[in-house]
């Protein structure tokens, strides 16, 4: 939005507002990510998962995607116990697929031990399609994102931005 002033010479100037601060907390010492995402690496897992990054890296929260992030010659299990470690939440991104990953299987395993053995709520299990829950998180609250995406979308914003309590 646009305002303006009128310089002395009777000229009405203007000038564009500066942009809104971001939503995004500040990172906690220690952290490098907002939001650690374990997804299927499908072609419709990725592409909705990047869907949702972008959305939330447009709104300045800083997501590890292990495709970008991870460090290539690290043993992929050392990868994701580091960078689910230096992310203040972990994203479950659950398909049809999901459950037949043996990394999936360690994300959701290190992630829940984390959040358990720290007390805190690190853990957001997001449904992208009808699937199996694991048993592990049948207690968790579920963020169900089959509809369009602004109909989950807030819930899943307050869920990140909540304090890991």
């Amino acid at each position: 939005m646009e305002y303006g002033s009128t310089a002395s010479s009777g000229i009405t100037c203007y000038q564009q507002r500066p942009p809104p601060l971001p939503e995004r907390p500040p990172l906690p010492e220690g952290k490098d990510y907002h939001v650690f995402f374990s997804y299927r690496n499908t072609e419709e897992d990725r592409k909705w998962t990047r869907n949702v990054i972008m959305e939330l890296e447009s709104r300045g929260f800083k997501c590890c995607d292990h495709e970008l992030d991870f460090l290539p010659g690290k043993e992929i299990i050392q990868n994701i116990k580091e960078y689910i470690k230096r992310s203040v939440k972990t994203v479950l991104v659950f398909s049809k697929e999901y459950n037949e990953s043996l990394y999936c299987k360690i994300e959701v395993h290190y992630s829940l031990h984390m959040s358990l053995s720290e007390h805190k709520h690190i853990l957001i299990p997001v449904k992208r399609e009808d699937c199996e829950i694991p048993e592990d998180l049948e207690f968790f609250t579920w963020i169900d994102a089959r509809e369009d995406i602004h109909l989950w979308f807030p819930q899943f914003l307050a869920a990140i931005k909540a304090p890991g309590i």
